[in-house]
């Protein structure tokens, strides 16, 4: 049985330096995207984290990191990555956050 979304975004928050806050479902179509508020220490930081899915997940996770990596070359804004996970340690799904 697979683990609650909350239990996974948890070890997500873990990984990002912090302990889950609260978070809320944003949506997407191919995949799933979330808004984290993360405690570090007394503060509170705020993290969009898309986990990828499908048969092609991590394929899509690289060519978008790929491509915010590009962005910036061309004078283009692209999110600042905090988290990479291609092999789905955290989540169970590859997740850029």
């Amino acid at each position: 049985m697979a683990e609650p979304i909350r239990v996974r975004l948890a070890e997500v928050a873990k990984a990002l330096g912090g302990e889950l806050v609260r978070y809320k479902r944003l949506g997407g179509l191919g995949n799933e995207g979330f808004k984290l508020e993360v405690r570090d220490g007394r503060r509170i930081r705020r993290y969009a984290v898309k986990l990828y899915q499908g048969r092609n997940a991590r394929l899509k996770a690289e060519k978008e990191l790929a491509l915010f990596r590009l962005m910036p070359r061309h004078g283009l804004r692209a999110p600042r990555i905090a988290l990479v996970d291609l092999e789905g340690e955290f989540a169970g799904r590859p997740l850029l956050a």
